[in-house]
């Protein structure tokens, strides 16, 4: 008798077919992991940079817009996202903005000395309304969505 030794083509085809069906259900899961963790980074790096611009209103009356001028250790926006001062004098809102990657959304911080705004002192995720992977990613943060236009949706992270 001959012994019989290998896998035939059928089997090896299953064997792909469940490693292909695990890999399609674990990558989506992965892919939110990863950005979990870039939100993270974004989150240390906005709640230094809004505790400086709370501690530079208090030694000075007002917000900055240069981030020279507050007490930080590190300066650079974090990998991938975009830091918006700019509006932190006009309406006291730090923006660090993801607009590449599968998910598109906003991490905004609240200044704490907004008188004219029920979100103060609030750390918040945006996304587009037109967007729904951004949307889902944001609503995974919160369940508390605050007022927002009509163009975005936003959840309340802290």
């Amino acid at each position: 008798m001959k012994n019989k030794q290998g896998f035939t083509l059928i089997e090896l085809l299953v064997v792909v077919l469940i490693i292909g069906i695990l890999a399609g259900v674990a990558l989506p899961q992965y892919t939110k992991a990863v950005e979990k963790s870039r939100v993270g980074a974004a989150l240390s790096f906005g709640r230094a940079v809004m505790t400086a611009e709370n501690a530079y209103y208090m030694a000075n009356g007002a917000y900055t817009t240069d981030i020279d001028a507050l007490d930080l250790d590190f300066k650079t926006c974090p990998k991938d996202f975009t830091c918006d001062y700019s509006r932190v004098v006009i309406d006291q809102k730090f923006t660090l903005s993801r607009k590449n990657g599968p998910f598109a959304y906003l991490v905004i911080f609240s200044m704490d000395h907004r008188t004219y705004s029920d979100s103060a002192g609030k750390i918040y995720c945006a996304a587009l309304r037109s967007n729904p992977k951004g949307v889902a990613f944001c609503k995974g943060f919160g369940n508390t969505e605050i007022t927002a236009n009509d163009e975005y949706v936003r959840y309340i992270i802290q």
